[in-house]
């Protein structure tokens, strides 16, 4: 299938395609087009780069800044193209994409060469040369030698050029292309014309000439024909040359190759000047003088045409980046809309299940009371009831304040005074309370603090609330007969506050989602209390309003945990 019917295929498909395998069409047609449509290919980089993006695919990405810079390079916006692949680079340096870097330093290395900047390009090249040998595959090596040849002949080093057209012709079975092939017997063709042997550079031009005359490759004949014409001249074969020099002419005009019309003109000149025909010589150097003023002017319009481009290219880039945006945003909106129905969900798992029971219990009793009469039950009996009830009632209670606690955080309905709270004397008041909590299941509980005084700057109720969660939680999931300790520590700008226990541990997927809401963790209050999974997320919204951070380490399951807060130090008054 030859190339144009390629393209006509992948034109047809591409219509009717989305998401990534749009992605893969686009790339394969712009690598098609770029030679002959770098307008083109630069606008299907910029469509495959947004889709890149908007899927997250890390090398086709990278493969759509080539490409966007390929589209640069191919209207001689030579900045612009060293800005994409530097781009290109950077992602498949990151992504250890060896083979991305080998197209992105050649491509660098291509486009230093259009600045005349050959030094920068050969440093691109051999970087793209080291990295292709390890590779071990020989596909890109003829490339990348034509062009480190191109360079070094540029750099008038023609021995290294020479060196590395003769590797290029090594592997030919590797060259892509029959015209390939041409180029190369060309450019070696040009070489020895220019090391000033003649005769074995026109037999490689002769080589090209014969290539491109079974390809039909009109420009390749004419280019051909007018190197041929040119080593002629040189070697006093004037008529030889004036022959192959019009025909060159004839057929760069047919085929709009300006430069090389130029260059059969200046050769003609030469030609007519040597042999003293003073008036065709004139003639030609007329003609040639009014093509170079049309070259400079398709140069000056090409160059206003390039500025042009790239404010409509940068429009669109912005426009692109514009609409990436908003698909970042849509899908955090999704993202935030699926976390709060996931979260109405699990609130209301704890309605119909954390009160309904509690509620049905209440009701079974009073049902109970209610159908067999008072008289029925012993005053010990109906005593007997109510501290469950008590019980019961509490642990409804809990709940409730627990959801309107952090919906009034989440609202930010909740008003923090913060000032200097003596910590030691908010630990001992909480660790009041938990006595009787901790006696009833043989937990020892400690507190360990520094003999001076230690001030925090925050609230004084969120402080209380953090730690009657923290203390109610360890003594809830800890066996009976262990410890639990309380530690105040001195740091230089903040105070920490630790309790740890000997519980049941956490599980590495319990430490990821520890202080999210409604959470119910791997471990098991130890005695059938109750938990809502909210406490700690509670914890950890009031300890971030206070301008601290929380945190839990945990060596694994029946390892125990250490709950932790650090608040900013405040100097006592």
């Amino acid at each position: 299938m030859n190339l144009s019917s390629k393209i006509h295929q992948l034109e047809e498909v591409l219509p009717h395609a989305e998401g990534e395998e749009r992605l893969n069409l686009l790339l394969e047609l712009g690598q098609l087009v770029y030679p002959t449509q770098p307008e083109r290919a630069l606008k299907i980089g910029l469509e495959a780069l947004t889709l890149a993006q908007n899927l997250q695919l890390v090398i086709p990405e990278a493969m759509a800044l080539r490409l966007i810079g390929i589209g640069y390079a191919g209207q001689f916006a030579n900045d612009r193209a060293i800005e994409f692949f530097l781009k290109s680079l950077s992602l498949d340096e990151k992504h250890n994409n060896l083979q991305g870097m080998v197209s992105a330093y050649v491509n660098l290395g291509k486009a230093y060469q259009m600045q005349q900047d050959y030094h920068t390009s050969l440093e691109f090249l051999e970087k793209a040369l080291q990295i292709q040998m390890k590779l071990d595959d020989p596909r890109l090596l003829p490339h990348i030698y034509r062009n480190l040849g191109v360079t070094y002949q540029s750099l008038g080093d023609y021995d290294r050029a020479l060196e590395y057209f003769q590797k290029e012709l090594n592997l030919q079975e590797h060259l892509d292309s029959a015209e390939s092939l041409a180029t190369l017997f060309n450019n070696i063709g040009a070489l020895y014309a220019l090391k000033g042997d003649y005769d074995v550079g026109l037999d490689y031009q002769l080589k090209a000439l014969e290539i491109w005359q079974q390809q039909g490759n009109q420009q390749g004949i004419a280019m051909c024909y007018i190197n041929l014409g040119s080593g002629c001249r040189i070697q006093g074969k004037f008529e030889q040359a004036l022959e192959y020099l019009h025909w060159g002419l004839d057929l760069a005009k047919k085929t709009g190759a300006k430069n090389w019309e130029r260059i059969a003109y200046n050769n003609l000149f030469l030609l007519q000047e040597t042999l003293e025909n003073y008036r065709e010589a004139l003639e030609y150097h007329k003609h040639l003088l009014a093509l170079e003023q049309e070259l400079f002017n398709l140069e000056k319009n090409r160059h206003i045409t390039s500025i042009e481009l790239q404010y409509k290219t940068e429009k669109r880039e912005r426009e692109a980046e514009i609409y990436r945006l908003k698909n970042v945003e849509l899908a955090s909106a999704l993202e935030r809309l699926r976390r709060l129905n996931a979260e109405k969900n699990d609130f209301l798992e704890i309605v119909s299940h954390d009160l309904k029971n509690p509620l049905s219990y209440l009701i079974g009793i009073s049902d109970l009371v209610t159908s067999y009469s008072v008289n029925t039950f012993s005053k010990e009996d109906l005593l007997a009831y109510f501290p469950r009830i008590r019980r019961t009632a509490n642990r409804m209670l809990n709940l409730v304040t627990n959801l309107l606690d952090v919906n009034r955080l989440e609202n930010g309905d909740v008003q923090f005074t913060l000032e200097p709270v003596n910590m030691q004397l908010v630990v001992l008041e909480v660790l009041s309370n938990y006595n009787a909590a901790a006696d009833s299941k043989k937990i020892m509980l400690e507190f360990e603090s520094p003999v001076h005084t230690l001030y925090a700057y925050a609230d004084k109720s969120a402080v209380d609330q953090v730690l009657d969660n923290l203390i109610s939680n360890a003594i809830k999931y800890s066996y009976g007969g262990t410890r639990v300790c309380i530690e105040l520590l001195d740091r230089d700008d903040y105070i920490r506050c630790t309790v740890r226990d000997q519980g049941q541990g956490l599980s590495e997927a319990d430490l990821q989602q520890v202080f999210t809401k409604y959470t119910r963790l791997s471990a098991q209050p130890t005695d059938g209390e109750h938990s809502s999974g909210l406490g700690l997320s509670i914890v950890k919204r009031l300890v971030d309003e206070m301008n601290g951070t929380v945190w839990v380490e945990s060596e694994g399951p029946e390892k125990g945990a250490t709950f932790g807060f650090d608040l900013p130090k405040a100097v006592s008054s």
